[in-house]
C-alpha cells in the first residue's frame, strides 16, 4: 500500500518503510519492505521528464542521513542497488492512450547530475561494505557497485554515458583490489569473472569513443585498476591453489589473453595443475598440505561442481603418494573425512593391502562407517564383506546415515553381481530403518533411490516388507513411486494392494499429515506394471469401490485413468463386459468412467450401457451427468460453450442408433444441452459487455479481458445462467 503512494510523497513513503523495517519480526517481512523501498528508487520515464532524478535524490539523502545516524543500513542497500542498476539501464513508462496500451523506454542521460548521483551512491555502498556481516551481504554490495558499469539494455549509448560507465567500472575494480587481501576466496572467485568481463569490454572500446579525451583517460584508469587487481590476486599463492582445486568460477591466467578460452581448455589446464600440485607434496610439507586440505573440505556447498578437482587431487595423492595418503587416513578427522573415499580410491590402485587394513580396522572400532559405505559404492574391486561389516556396526550404533548409504550401495552394485546384497545388506538395513519408523532411505533429488534391478529381484516376502515400509510415506511423487513400480513389475498384485491400503489410510483417523495416497502423475514403471494386468487392476478397483464408493472416483478411478488414459484395447473389453452385466456392475462402471475428463473417450462405453438400461433406471441420470460435466481446463469466455457443443455434436450421432433407448436418451440430453449452451452464451456475452463498458469497444488492444466485473454485472451473469 505504501508503495502505491511512492509518487505522491516519496519521502514520507520511504520514512514509513524504514520505520516498518526496524520493527519487522522476520527476514521475510524485511525482504518485502526492502523490495518496496527499491520501487521508490526505480526510474519512471514520466516522472523523470517532469522532475528529473527527484525520487533518486530523496533515496540518496535518506541513505546518507541513515548512515550518519548509524542506523537503517540493512534496508538501504536494496534501494541504492535499484537506483544504480536502473541508472545504467532505461527508464520506462506504461500507460493507456485512448484505446491503446503504451510502453515506452528511454536510456538515462550521462549528464553531470546523473554522474554525481552515481558517485554519491558509490560512496554509500562503499561505506556499507564494512557493516556487512556475511559473504551474501558483501556479494550484494559488490553487485550493486558492479551494476553501475552495465550499459543500457537494448539501446545505444547517449552522450556522456560511456565515460560514466567507465568511471563506475574503474571505481568498482579499484575498490575490489583493495579488498583482495581480506576478502573470502569464495567471493573473490566469483568477482574475478566480473573483472575479466570488464577487461574484455575495456579492450574492445570503439575508436569513435576513444576519440573523446575523457573516455581515453578513463579507459587507461580502468586498465591500470585491472592490472593492479590481477597483480594482487596472482601474488596470493594460497588462493591460486584454492582456485585450481575448489569451485568453478575462478579465472585462470590463459583467460586474460585468450577470449575463447573454453571449458575444455580450462579442464585441461586445471588437470595439469593438479598433477603439478601432487608432484609437489612431500613428506616434509605433507602437514601443510593436510591442513590446507582440511580447510578446503570445510567449505560448504550444495553445488556438485564445487569439488571434482579436489576429489581428483586426493585420488591422485592416494595413487602417487600412498604413504602420505595412509598417514592422512590414520589421523583422519572431519571435515576431510567426507572425502576419504577419494583417498581410498587412489590408494587401492597401488596398495590394496594397506587400504584394506585401514578399512577393516576402522570397522572394528566403528569409525567412519558412512565414509566406508560410500567408498564401496564405487570401489574396484567391490568387497561385499566390508560393506556388510560396516552395515552391522552401523546398525549396532544406530548410525542411520551409514545405513542409508549401505542400502544405496547395495542397489548400485546389484546389477554387476547380486551376491548376497538383498538378504545380507538391503533387508537387514530396511528392517532396522523400519523399526525406527524412518523411510529417509528413499531419498529425494540426487540422493533418491534409482536402483530398480534390486527391487525386481525381491521375493514375495521381501517385496511385502518394502511396501509395508512405504505404506505411510506421505508423497509418492518422489522416488517412492519408482520403487513401487519396480516391485509391481514382479509382484503386481502386491503393488495394487499397497495402493488399496493407502486409500483406506487416507480416509481413516490414522492418516498422516500431507498424506496423498496416489502420485499426482504415475511413474512410467507403475503405469507399465499395471497396464500389463488390466483384469487384475479392475478386480482390485472393484474391491476399493465396494469398500468406499463415494471417494472411489478420486482414488481408484484416478489410478485407472492414469494407467489407461485413453482406455485402449487392454481395458475396453473389460468395460464392455461390465456394461453387459448387472446393476451393480453398471454402477461401478459409471464410477470408473466419471474419472475421465474427455467425454469422447467414455462416450462409446456409455452408449453401450444406455442401450441396456430401462427408461426409469436412475443410472441414466448418472450417465447424463458424466456427459455433461465440465472437467479439466476450458479456455476463454466461450470455453464452456465450446465444450458443451462438442458433447451435443457427439450425441446427435446417437439419434441414428437403431436402439430406441439410445435414441430417446440422446434426444433428451440434446434438449438439456441446448438450454445450457444458450444460458452460458448469454452469460459470456454479458461478461464481455461489462468489460467493454469499463475498457471501451476494442478489448484486444487494451488487455486480455480479465478485469473483474462489478457486483451487479456478476449478478446479471448468475441470473442468465439460472
Amino acid at each position: 500500500m505504501i508503495g502505491d503512494y511512492r509518487n505522491i510523497d516519496p519521502a514520507a513513503a520511504l520514512d514509513a518503510l524504514i520505520q516498518l523495517y526496524e520493527g519487522a519480526a522476520s527476514q521475510e517481512e524485511r525482504e518485502v519492505l526492502a523490495k518496496a523501498a527499491k520501487r521508490i528508487s526505480g526510474l519512471n520515464l514520466a516522472i523523470w521528464r517532469r522532475a528529473g532524478p527527484h525520487h533518486q535524490a530523496i533515496v540518496l539523502e535518506k541513505a546518507e542521513a541513515a548512515l550518519a545516524a548509524g542506523k537503517g543500513a540493512a534496508l538501504l542497500p536494496p534501494a541504492c542497488r535499484g537506483h544504480r542498476a536502473d541508472a545504467g539501464k532505461r527508464a520506462r513508462r506504461v500507460g493507456i492512450e485512448g484505446q491503446r496500451l503504451v510502453l515506452q523506454r528511454a536510456p538515462m542521460p550521462g549528464d553531470e547530475d546523473t554522474r554525481l548521483m552515481r558517485r554519491r551512491a558509490t560512496s554509500i555502498l562503499k561505506s556499507l561494505y564494512p557493516i556487512a556481516e556475511s559473504d551474501e551481504e558483501r556479494s550484494r554490495l559488490l553487485a550493486a557497485l558492479r551494476t553501475g558499469a552495465r550499459p543500457p539494455v537494448g539501446a545505444g549509448l547517449m552522450q556522456g554515458q560511456a565515460a560514466m560507465l567507465l568511471e563506475s567500472a574503474a571505481e568498482y575494480v579499484e575498490f575490489l583490489s583493495a579488498l583482495v587481501p581480506d576478502i573470502s576466496w569464495d567471493l573473490l572467485q566469483s568477482e574475478e569473472k566480473s573483472v575479466l568481463r570488464l577487461y574484455q569490454i575495456n579492450n574492445a572500446i570503439s575508436p569513435d569513443l576513444l576519440a573523446q579525451p575523457e573516455v581515453l583517460d578513463l579507459q587507461a584508469r580502468l586498465g591500470k585498476a585491472i592490472t593492479a587487481f590481477r597483480t594482487s590476486v596472482e601474488s596470493n599463492g594460497e588462493y591460486g591453489i584454492f582456485r585450481l582445486l575448489v569451485g568453478f568460477g575462478g579465472v585462470f591466467p590463459p583467460s586474460w589473453d585468450n577470449p575463447s578460452f573454453d571449458y575444455q581448455e580450462e579442464k585441461e589446464y586445471r588437470t595439469q595443475g593438479v598433477s603439478d600440485l601432487v608432484a609437489g607434496v612431500t613428506p616434509e610439507n605433507e602437514r601443510v598440505w593436510y591442513e590446507r586440505a582440511m580447510g578446503f573440505a570445510a567449505i560448504r556447498s550444495n553445488d556438485l561442481m564445487t569439488f571434482p578437482m579436489f576429489g581428483d587431487f586426493l585420488a591422485r595423492l592416494g595413487e602417487q603418494r600412498p604413504a602420505i595418503a595412509l598417514a592422512w587416513l590414520e589421523k583422519l578427522a572431519e571435515p576431510l573425512a567426507s572425502f576419504a573415499s577419494a583417498l581410498l580410491r587412489g590408494l587401492q590402485k597401488v596398495d590394496p593391502a594397506g587400504a584394506e587394513r585401514w578399512l577393516k580396522s576402522s570397522i572394528d572400532v566403528g569409525r567412519w562407517l558412512a565414509e566406508i559405505a560410500w567408498f564401496e559404492r564405487n570401489a574396484s574391486p567391490f568387497d561385499e564383506a566390508l560393506l556388510a561389516g560396516a552395515l552391522q556396526r552401523a546398525i549396532e550404533s544406530d548410525e542411520r546415515h551409514a545405513i542409508r548409504i549401505a542400502m544405496h550401495a547395495a542397489g548400485q552394485r546389484f546389477p554387476e553381481g547380486p551376491g548376497n546384497l538383498i538378504a545380507g545388506i538391503f533387508m537387514p538395513a530396511l528392517h532396522h530403518m523400519s523399526g525406527k519408523d524412518d523411510s529417509s532411505w528413499v531419498g529425494t533429488g540426487w540422493g533418491a533411490w534409482h536402483y530398480p534391478e534390486l527391487m525386481h529381484a525381491l521375493d514375495a516376502d521381501q517385496a511385502a516388507q518394502v511396501l509395508a515400509a512405504l505404506q505411510y510415506y506421505p508423497d509418492l511423487d518422489d522416488s517412492a513411486d519408482q520403487i513401487v513400480g519396480a516391485i509391481g513389475k514382479t509382484w503386481p498384485e502386491a503393488a495394487l494392494d499397497f495402493f488399496g491400503e493407502r486409500f483406506r489410510i487416507a480416509h481413516g483417523d490414522e492418516r498422516p499429515d500431507e498424506f496423498d495416497p496416489i502420485p499426482y502423475a504415475l511413474d512410467d514403471s507403475l503405469r507399465e506394471a499395471f497396464a500389463a494386468h488390466p483384469a487384475l487392476l479392475l478386480q482390485k478397483a472393484r474391491e476399493w469401490y465396494d469398500r468406499d464408493a463415494r471417494n472411489f472416483r478420486y482414488f481408484g478411478g484416478s489410478l485407472i485413468t492414469s494407467t489407461f488414459p485413453a482406455i485402449g484395447e487392454g481395458l475396453e473389453p473389460l468395460l464392455a463386459a461390465l456394461a453387459a452385466g448387472s446393476g451393480a456392475d453398471h454402477a461401478f462402471l459409471l464410477s470408473v468412467l466419471a474419472a475421465y475428463d474427455d467425454v469422447a473417450i467414455v462416450a462409446p462405453t456409455i452408449r453401450a450401457l444406455v442401450a441396456r438400461l430401462e427408461a426409469e433406471d436412475p443410472l441414466l441420470d448418472r450417465a447424463a451427468r458424466i456427459l455433461g460435466d465440465i472437467n479439466g481446463v476450458v479456455m476463454g469466455e466461450m470455453g464452456i460453450v465450446e465444450r458443451l457443443d462438442r458433447t451435443r455434436t457427439l450425441l446427435r450421432d446417437w439419434l441414428t442408433d437403431p436402439n430406441a433407448r439410445v435414441h430417446t436418451f440422446a434426444a433428451r440430453e440434446i434438449e438439456t444441452l441446448d438450454r445450457r449452451i444458450a444460458a452460458e452464451t448469454r452469460a459470456a456475452e454479458i461478461s464481455r459487455a461489462a468489460r467493454k463498458l469499463e475498457f471501451g469497444d476494442d478489448l484486444d488492444e487494451v488487455g486480455d479481458g480479465s478485469a473483474r466485473p462489478s457486483l451487479l454485472q456478476r449478478r446479471q451473469v448468475e441470473a442468465a445462467r439460472f
